[in-house]
C-alpha cells in the first residue's frame, strides 16, 4: 500500500469506488481507497439498484441523467458489465393535485430533452398488467428508466479506477485518522499508514465509527 497519496478514500462501496474511478479518470493519479473487507460488502450489496431520470430538482435530474449515461457506457469502457437493464417506469396520479405535480415533472424533463409522456389508465394497464388502475386518472411514463446491479456496477468502476491508476486496498482496516501540524492527514490502518492531502469518509453504515 502507498504511504503517500493526494486522497485516501475510506470505504469500498458504490460511493467510494465511484469517487476513486472519477478522480483517477479525470487526472488524480495518487488515489488510494481502503476497504476493510471486500468491495460492496457493506450496504451496496443489498441495494435495489433502481435508477430513474426522475427527481423533483432540475439539477438533480441532470445528475441522474449523467449517472445513467455512465452506467450505459461502463461495459464498453472497462470490459465489465454493470448489470444495466432498461425497463421503463410509471408514476401515477389519482387526483388533480397529483396530476398537476406530474405536469411539472413532464415540463422539466421535456426541457432537459428526456423521453417522457403522459399515459392513460388503459395504457398503464398494458405497460404494467400487475397494476390495479382503479381510481387512476393518468400516469407519467419514462421508457428509458431502468435498474443496475449495484455490485456489478461497483466492480466495473473498480476495474476502471485501477486502469486509470487508483490503488484499491482490500482487507485493510482503518484504525484512526489524525491531522498533522502541516495540515496533511495521517490515515492509520492495520497494513500501514497513509499520509494524504484529503480524506473522504465513504464508509456508509460505518461512517460514524
Amino acid at each position: 500500500m502507498k504511504t503517500n497519496a493526494r486522497v485516501a478514500i475510506i470505504g469500498g462501496g458504490a460511493i467510494g469506488v465511484s469517487l476513486a474511478y472519477h478522480l483517477a479518470k479525470y487526472g488524480w493519479k495518487d488515489v488510494v481507497l481502503i476497504e476493510k473487507h471486500e468491495l460492496t460488502s457493506g450496504s451496496t450489496w443489498m441495494a435495489a439498484g433502481n435508477v430513474s431520470f426522475y427527481h423533483p430538482s432540475y439539477y438533480c435530474t441532470q445528475v441522474n441523467m449523467k449517472s445513467i449515461e455512465i452506467f450505459k457506457q461502463l461495459e464498453e469502457e472497462t470490459g465489465q458489465s454493470p448489470g444495466w437493464h432498461t425497463t421503463g417506469s410509471i408514476r401515477t396520479a389519482d387526483n388533480p393535485d397529483r396530476l398537476d405535480e406530474l405536469g411539472y415533472y413532464y415540463s422539466m424533463n421535456r426541457c432537459l430533452g428526456l423521453d417522457v409522456n403522459f399515459v392513460s389508465p388503459e395504457e398503464i394497464g398494458k405497460l404494467h398488467p400487475l397494476i390495479d388502475t382503479t381510481g387512476l386518472v393518468a400516469g407519467l411514463y419514462w421508457p428509458d428508466d431502468g435498474d443496475v446491479d449495484p455490485a456489478s456496477m461497483t466492480q466495473a468502476m473498480a476495474k476502471g479506477a485501477r486502469t486509470y491508476g487508483a490503488e484499491l486496498n482490500l482487507h485493510t482496516q482503518v484504525t484512526g485518522i489524525a491531522q498533522k501540524p502541516s495540515g496533511d492527514w495521517l490515515v492509520k490502518t492495520d497494513q500501514g499508514d497513509v499520509t494524504c492531502e484529503f480524506v473522504v469518509n465513504a464508509a456508509g453504515l460505518w461512517a460514524p465509527e
